[in-house]
């Protein structure tokens, strides 16, 4: 992973944040021993990090 970000920032790409947080939800994954995203662990990193799904925010 961080070799295709350090790639594509090589070539002017700015992932300062959605690298740290794309990191962050891998290594949540990891130590749950998940192999695939489900919606259950996604919503759970969600909340987990502050965060409300802008779908779920009335309008």
């Amino acid at each position: 992973m961080s070799a295709m970000w350090g790639m594509r920032q090589g070539l002017g790409y700015k992932y300062h944040g959605p690298a740290r947080r794309l990191s962050n939800f891998v290594t949540f994954m990891e130590a749950r021993g998940a192999e695939t995203i489900t919606t259950a662990l996604a919503m759970k990193w969600v909340t987990l990090i502050g965060r409300q799904p802008s779908w779920s925010i009335p309008k």
